[in-house]
């Protein structure tokens, strides 16, 4: 492995917690917030549980490329997983965000 491939695995470890319980949180305010969008409905709700929907799914993403990283970092080929799910990432922020201002 060249040098300037090689990786910190500990520190990736470390973020991979940080982001399981980064995906925890945003999971648990999606839920609460769109039980409180079926109860009592309003935009500003709807926005709310939109945005977490979007938080959590971006961590799994994020989740997935770093597991990915880790798993085949020895391979010159798994420096492109990472950008190539953060495109996959912005789409879905854009999309999202494009539903939030037609509605």
């Amino acid at each position: 492995m060249e040098p300037a491939m090689a990786i910190n695995v500990s520190g990736m470890i470390f973020y991979l917690v940080l982001v399981v319980i980064a995906l925890g949180s945003n999971a648990f305010f999606w839920f609460r917030s769109y039980r409180l969008a079926i109860t009592s409905p309003s935009p500003g709700i709807e926005a709310q549980w939109r945005l977490f929907l979007v938080k959590a799914i971006s961590n799994a993403f994020v989740l997935f490329s770093l597991s990915l990283n880790i798993i085949f970092r020895a391979y010159p080929w798994a420096a492109y997983i990472d950008p190539a799910l953060s495109l996959v990432v912005a789409a879905m922020i854009l999309i999202s965000a494009y539903k939030i201002f037609t509605r």
